[in-house]
């Protein structure tokens, strides 16, 4: 399931980078015209609705599959005995 998470992750860092952030910044400098502009704005929307997804899938994907590793940090303070020293119990 590595390759899927990565995937799911890669395609919406992908998509931010290549795409919503540039379009953002076109957006923010307001040199096009109103319908370019709005175009615009529901591109950046479509592509937040897509990565939302994307990582809502990736976490739901992980919950699934690796439900006893969600917190090995805690998991290690714990055996470790430092949690209360960490957490503040």
């Amino acid at each position: 399931m590595g390759w899927v998470s990565l995937v799911l992750a890669g395609a919406a860092i992908l998509l931010a980078a290549l795409r919503t952030v540039p379009a953002a910044v076109r957006l923010g400098a307001r040199t096009d015209s109103s319908r370019q502009q709005s175009e615009l704005a529901e591109s950046i929307g479509r592509d937040h609705v897509f990565c939302a997804a994307a990582i809502v899938a990736l976490v739901a994907l992980e919950a699934v599959v690796r439900p006893t590793t969600r917190l090995p940090l805690m998991r290690y303070l714990s055996n470790t005995g430092a949690r209360e020293n960490v957490v503040g119990h």
